[in-house]
């Protein structure tokens, strides 16, 4: 099967209003059929290419149900065929059989069984309330109550491609925050696991030979010594002559240079 892409349209349908919207198909002479299938006689298609900040995210693992770009296609199709005078039930049956998302197609498939046995279709549409948005089953109500299927329809794919533009806008403004907190994340890990350990084997090779300077105070009698090395005992300082003195004395540390 081929790739679907997304196209954008822009025609006029049996009462010679312009309508526009997107649709997905392998290619622009199966957007022709589709659309002359939905009564509307096409004026210009274009690819709808969606690139850099713009492109959609999508994760794997959270894609398996209906998404709502799907629903939206949807609701703008069935509203389009409705306004172009074909049936309910002819309207369910070509969504069903050209909507790309397996699981929405079943879905339109038992809705279609459903209107054939007489059921409602607000009512068949709310045997779905575990897959379709509550907002989507109460437009239909309230459109099929009042007679007005066709502009619930339109606003419901009106107040969806809106809110999947939102979603979009806002998945593409969290791309490069992502992208810096990874690679945050792994420059720390890097530091970590290679960098530091370096640092720390060096430290340690440095320490055994390292000197600090002392300042004795003692007092009998009082005494200075410099430098002495860390290994030799403190209990005693060296005179001046080089002598070593028994006296006890109080030797303090000073900063190492």
């Amino acid at each position: 099967m081929a790739t679907a892409l997304t196209y954008a349209y822009r025609g006029r349908d049996s009462a010679g209003k312009v309508v526009k919207g997107k649709v997905e198909a392998s290619s622009e002479g199966a957007v022709v059929t589709r659309l002359r299938t939905m009564g509307v006689s096409p004026i210009a298609i274009s690819e709808s290419s969606s690139t850099g900040l713009q492109r959609e995210i999508s994760i794997p693992g959270f894609n398996k149900g209906v998404k709502l770009k799907d629903l939206a296609i949807m609701s703008r199709q069935m509203s389009t065929m409705i306004g172009s005078g074909l049936s309910l039930l002819r309207t369910l049956s070509i969504l069903s059989e050209q909507t790309e998302n397996v699981k929405l197609a079943k879905i339109l498939t038992e809705i279609r069984e459903d209107v054939e046995t007489g059921v409602s279709f607000s009512d068949a549409v709310g045997k779905h309330a575990q897959v379709l948005p509550p907002i989507m089953i109460n437009m239909v109500r309230a459109g099929e109550t009042g007679g007005f299927l066709e502009g619930a329809l339109d606003s419901l794919a009106t107040n969806f491609e809106k809110e999947v533009k939102l979603m979009g806008t806002i998945k593409s403004a969290m791309t490069y925050p992502v992208v810096v907190l990874v690679m945050s994340l792994v420059a720390v890990v890097v530091m970590l696991v290679f960098i530091v350990p370096v640092f720390a084997k060096m430290f340690s090779g440095l320490g055994g030979s390292s000197r600090c300077r002392l300042r004795c105070s003692c007092t009998r009698p009082m005494r200075w010594c410099s430098s002495v090395p860390r290994s030799r005992s403190l209990s005693s300082c060296s005179a001046s002559g080089g002598a070593e003195t028994r006296t006890p004395i109080v030797c303090v540390a000073l900063s190492t240079p």
